[in-house]
């Protein structure tokens, strides 16, 4: 998960972020000809898809495009068994782009008990992944003991 703080009224910032977006997007609709026969493909996105963030405004957008995308993909090409998205919803997890960050770091650790370790992430997905039905979303939430 990439988390990018930039202004939310920074123009710069939104561009900063694009990248990433036009090439998530990218390897999605590159699947339909990889996964011809039925495949999933799950998302890792931010919490900031459903709430707001400091300094996120733009990751939040990028990620609410992507989780509508894999809605629409699910109604559609889900249904027809051909591809469908589980989209993870994440709590910050303890990484070094979130290290980098020692204000927001501080504030946030000062609310919750601990941050998720990649490994909780991988085992989720994994579990997930083994069921014959996905969910469309999953919500992976810090806020917890």
């Amino acid at each position: 998960m990439l988390f990018i703080q930039v202004d939310n009224l920074d123009f710069e910032g939104y561009l900063a972020v694009r990248p990433f977006l036009d090439a998530h997007v990218y390897v999605i609709c590159s699947a339909k000809t990889m996964m011809a026969y039925g495949g999933r493909i799950i998302n890792m996105l931010g919490q900031s898809v459903e709430r707001g963030f400091p300094g996120c405004a733009f990751n939040a957008g990028a990620f609410a495009f992507l989780h509508n995308l894999g809605k629409s993909i699910n109604s559609k090409e889900g249904r027809e068994g051909r591809l469908f998205v589980c989209d993870f919803l994440l709590g910050p997890v303890e990484t070094r782009i979130w290290n980098g960050h020692p204000t927001e770091k501080e504030e946030f650790r000062s609310k919750v008990s601990r941050f998720i370790s990649p490994q909780e992430v991988a085992n989720a997905v994994v579990i997930q992944a083994g069921k014959d039905i996905l969910p469309g979303s999953y919500v992976f939430d810090t806020y917890r003991a």
